[in-house]
């Protein structure tokens, strides 16, 4: 029986047994709970196909056994029922009356918060929800150069990004040491400065599932570990076919470099600047397929899992400035890996370069080019969230979104998007709502740019925009980073 007709027979059984079933008589079968999550020993499970509706209490097991806990069920109809425990559901389908089925509980977990519109102050406007929601954020000490994790340590938001050697056919050649990329898991000394290593220095992220929507009143983002339903999606991690979801992407350690011919993301190097777009994509290319530009789909990943950590929407106050002020040419840009015996975060906020989640200077220092978003004459963004992309934004989605305000202020109305936050209005300040600038230009097809320059001050920031500039600009504040998608064969 092929799965179609196996599913119309288990509806038409329910129907069948719903419609004769006296209700609680007759044979009965059990359901098997087991579930490998602690956490709920003592809560709860319920199944219910509703009709009936039967609960239990999961206890725990031998210490020296899995799964830890234990329920079993008694249900008196064929057809689907839902589990539910800890607001945690999985469905179920009872084939015949009688039968002993077992259930493993796989939980999953879903981290929010949700912005309000009309509260312009960065702190206040964020409120935790779901799973966060008796959380405390994220600090640092721009002093000590310490961050404090708050409730985060240990959570799968975190737990999804590392630090490690990629090779440039896209294989993970080794973890680096998480406080000291100097080194590698093992302690001897890595490759993240040797320009004769055939790979790349990068941002492992696990695949994470975003719910972004809004009502009147909020802007809301749902972070989960798997896919809940429908709404959740995996942008960032869809690989080129637009249908697989990859276990992991590549982000940039460091700014994109200019070492023979290859952009390369390693310590120790100048950032690529002055060049047009063109040739930092052929650069880029000459890493190998799966090679890119760092994308859209990216950046707002980036920015909404900041957002969550700090409870904040503004970056620069939660987790540094960066390297925003004093510069004036190509030899104002820092060095690459000036933070590579640093942790997970760092900056001491005296001009000195930011790194958040093991992304070295994600804003400030130089403008990154990044595909997927394109603002065009009509003056409308146009956004692709996963590859293949190209340069003038043929065949990106028309998010009907415009901006409107000062072109170089500050974001002060944004709209949330299936397609990440989307700036509309540009009247704000660095101390209120968004608290990062936004320029555009709508006498021409403009390439995207994230995070700011060394030039920008304040404005620069995880939700810094520039859609003023055609792919060929050559600016000295300007250049490529690097992230990997492996490539899925058509």
């Amino acid at each position: 029986m092929d799965a179609f007709a196996e599913a119309q027979y288990v509806i038409e059984e329910l129907t069948e047994v719903i419609e004769n079933h006296s209700g609680g008589g007759g044979n009965i079968s059990v359901l098997q709970v087991t579930t490998h999550n602690a956490d709920w020993i003592g809560e709860t499970i319920t199944a219910t196909n509703g009709v009936e509706t039967v609960t239990g209490t999961l206890t725990s097991v031998a210490p020296a056994l899995t799964p830890t806990g234990y329920c079993t069920l008694q249900v008196h109809y064929i057809g689907s029922y839902n589990l539910t425990v800890d607001d945690i559901t999985e469905k179920v389908i009872v084939m015949d009356l009688g039968e002993v089925k077992a259930v493993d509980m796989e939980p999953y977990h879903i981290y929010g918060y949700k912005k309000a519109k009309n509260d312009s102050n960065p702190y206040t406007r964020v409120t935790y929800t779901d799973g966060a929601e008796n959380f405390t954020p994220l600090t640092r000490d721009f002093d000590e150069d310490t961050t404090d994790l708050g409730s985060w340590e240990g959570t799968f938001i975190l737990d999804a990004f590392r630090p490690l050697m990629l090779s440039f056919s896209g294989d993970v050649v080794y973890e680096l040491d998480h406080q000291d990329q100097r080194k590698r898991l093992d302690g001897q000394a890595s490759d993240i400065s040797n320009t004769s290593f055939n790979g790349n220095a990068m941002v492992g992220v696990k695949t994470l599932w975003f719910y972004r929507y809004e009502d009147t009143a909020y802007e809301y983002v749902k972070i989960a570990d798997k896919k809940i339903d429908s709404n959740y999606k995996a942008h960032a991690h869809t690989a080129n076919d637009g249908e697989t979801i990859l276990d992991e992407v590549y982000l940039p350690m460091f700014e994109g470099a200019s070492i023979n011919g290859k952009v390369r993301s390693l310590a120790g190097q100048t950032p690529m600047n002055s060049e047009t777009g063109s040739t930092e994509k052929t650069q880029i290319e000459a890493n190998g397929s799966g090679w890119q530009f760092d994308d859209h789909s990216n950046h707002e990943m980036i920015r909404d899992v900041l957002t969550l950590l700090g409870k904040s929407t503004n970056g620069d106050a939660v987790f540094g400035k960066g390297h925003n002020s004093g510069g004036s040419g190509a030899a104002s840009l820092l060095t690459t890996g000036t933070k590579k015996d640093k942790g997970m975060f760092s900056c001491k906020n005296n001009n000195d370069a930011v790194k958040v989640l093991w992304l070295e200077n994600y804003w400030g220092d130089r403008w990154d080019r990044t595909y997927g978003a394109i603002y065009d004459t009509a003056g409308v963004l146009k956004i692709k969230m996963f590859p293949p992309y190209n340069t003038d934004g043929t065949g990106y989605r028309n998010t009907g979104v415009t901006i409107s305000g000062t072109s170089g202020g500050y974001i002060s109305e944004t709209t949330m998007t299936e397609y990440g936050m989307l700036p509309k209005v540009v009247s704000g300040s660095e101390s209120t709502f968004e608290c990062d600038g936004c320029w555009w230009n709508t006498t021409q097809v403009n390439f995207s740019l994230r995070g700011g320059c060394c030039d920008d001050g304040s404005r620069c920031g995880f939700s810094s925009w520039l859609v003023y500039a055609l792919f060929s600009n050559a600016d000295w504040p300007v250049g490529p980073s690097l992230s990997y998608k492996r490539p899925v064969a058509a």
